[in-house]
Formats: C-alpha cells, structure tokens, sequence
C-alpha cells in the first residue's frame, strides 16, 4: 500500500515493513508523509498479525528530516499534526510502538563493530587504518542522523543528549587521517594496483 510516499507491506510471517518512499528527496518528510507515518506505526502495533516492524528508507538512505519546502507552505497554525502532549502515541510512535522496532542504525553500529573487533585483532593490515577509521566516522554519524531523523525537532535540541552526541561524531570527521586524505590514497593504491596487474 501507497499513501503520501509511506509504503507498508506485511509478509506471511507477520514481518511489516514501513519504507519511507521519496528517493528524489533523499526521504524528506512532509507533513502528509509524517500524517501517514504515524498512522501506520499504530497500524502495526494494532495489529494481531504483525511480530516485528521494519523501518527503512528507499534509494539508499533513510530519511533527511522534515521537507523545509512543504513546512514553508503550511499555516502555523495547522501544524499541531501531532495531537496533544498527551497523546505520547502521535510525538514518539516508534518508541511507543508495543511491537520490536527493527531500524538500520542497528546495520550501521553491526558494521563499525565488525571493523573495530577485526582492526583490534590485528585481522587488518595497517595501511587499511585510515580507512577503517573514515568509514567507522561515516557510520557513525549516519546512525546518530537516523536516530534525530526519527525523533523529529526534538532530537536537535541542546537539552537532547541525541544532539550532543551528533556534534560529537562529526568531530571525527576533522580528526587525522581526513576523508579527502583516506579516498585519494585509496584511489591512488587502486590504480596502481591495476597497473601492476597490466604489466604482468
């Protein structure tokens, strides 16, 4: 089913999954999207058939947040979409969702843990470090932007341990070995692989 962008699909072993469907704007949500968002969300913890819900984005990235373009062109005084303070439902529907949530920032942290436990072990060679560490940073400020992209505004707010952390992880981007650094020597290394392979 397809409303505002919002994809939900049940499979047989009771597995939904809930993706988030404008690619074209790296899943920007509008205030309609987020209306049926939050709907399915209830849908699924309403519903006797579904184990666990999935939530995913399509084209490869999760979501950008709120579509600034679709906010603009929405009265103020048409944006208590989300109910009252009471209705905990309609402001936090993934954490109070009676179902297990199923994200991809579990993907990404499972990706920096295999990296970080390999590269500790000595499973890596030491000119792979600066690599590990720019895609570990990369993933890490991927996971922390996924988590703010689901809480909504709040999750930008200085009384947010969420924003904090999300300055946190993109100091590393500043910290040595530098990403323009890591994919130029990667660049480098791979093309004189491929010439060594020519000569042979």
């Amino acid at each position: 089913m397809t409303a505002h962008h919002i994809r939900y699909e049940i499979d047989s072993d009771g597995i939904a999954t809930l993706t988030i469907d404008r690619p074209e704007k790296r899943n920007a949500m509008t205030y309609a999207m987020l209306g049926a968002f939050i709907d399915k969300v209830a849908e699924a913890g309403a519903d006797d058939k579904v184990r666990v819900l999935i939530v995913t984005g399509s084209g490869g990235g999760f979501c950008a947040g709120t579509d600034l373009a679709d906010l603009a062109s929405v009265p103020g005084e048409t944006r208590g979409l989300r109910g009252t303070a009471r209705e905990s439902g309609k402001w936090w529907p993934l954490v109070d969702c009676p179902k297990p949530v199923i994200g991809a920032i579990d993907g990404l942290l499972l990706q920096n843990r295999v990296l970080l436990t390999a590269a500790a072990e000595g499973r890596l060679a030491l000119a792979e470090g600066a690599m590990v560490k720019h895609l570990v940073t990369e993933n890490a400020i991927a996971a922390v932007e996924k988590a703010i992209a689901a809480t909504g505004n709040p999750g930008l707010s200085r009384h947010n341990p969420l924003q904090r952390h999300y300055r946190d992880v993109l100091c590393g981007r500043v910290h040595t070995p530098q990403a323009d650094m890591v994919l130029t020597a990667a660049g480098k290394a791979a093309f004189a692989s491929a010439a060594k392979r020519e000569q042979r």
